[in-house]
């Protein structure tokens, strides 16, 4: 998938969340959603190079919807509980999959 510009988006995209990044100045967050993809992106002002969209680099992740559900369930039952609940220890890194 190519880089998105969120604001420029073709018709089958759609934003669920924007909003400014909290102590980045003039950095942006967007969720937007397509059928089959939930996808993370970042703005950041462009300060030299070439940009990704007009006036910003992108930083985009995009996961599949079906793997969302799996997604919060590994940070709920692993990440946020200690070790002694369940979770995984400090030392342990998460592979699954």
């Amino acid at each position: 998938m190519n880089l998105l510009n969120p604001f420029n988006l073709e018709s089958h995209y759609s934003i669920f969340f924007s909003a400014d990044h909290i102590g980045f100045d003039d950095e942006k967050l967007f969720i937007v959603l397509d059928s089959k993809n939930t996808i993370f992106l970042g703005l950041t002002p462009a300060k030299f190079g070439n940009p990704d969209i007009p006036n910003y680099y992108v930083y985009q992740l995009e996961i599949p919807k079906e793997s969302i559900k799996w997604l919060i369930d590994c940070i709920e039952k692993k990440f946020w509980l200690s070790a002694a609940q369940g979770g995984c220890s400090g030392t342990v890194i998460l592979a699954t999959h």
